[in-house]
């Protein structure tokens, strides 16, 4: 079994209120869980309108897929403009 960990921060400049960013938040979250079958949380900063950190989690018995599910998800997030996300951390466990 590998498990496939990313962390990645989020900054968010056109963004003014929690709730504008609490919105664009739950539309990543929902479109990752639902086109990539991940879990996906906010982990952290949940109350500040400007960042955010979210932990992206797959299990597969395939490390290339893995490899694989890992570029299409950063090609993904890198493709929404409201904000710019960058990498924390990323593990094959």
């Amino acid at each position: 079994m590998i498990v496939l960990y990313m962390e990645l921060q989020f900054s968010f400049f056109e963004v003014f209120s929690l709730k504008e960013r609490r919105s664009i938040v739950k539309k990543l979250k929902d479109r990752l869980r639902n086109k990539y079958n991940v879990s996906v949380a906010e982990k952290s900063r949940q109350n500040n309108f400007r960042y955010t950190i979210i932990g992206i989690v797959s299990i597969s018995d395939d490390k290339n897929y893995l490899l694989q599910l890992r570029e299409k998800i950063i090609n993904f997030i890198d493709s929404f403009p409201e904000f710019e996300a960058t990498i924390l951390v990323q593990e094959l466990l």
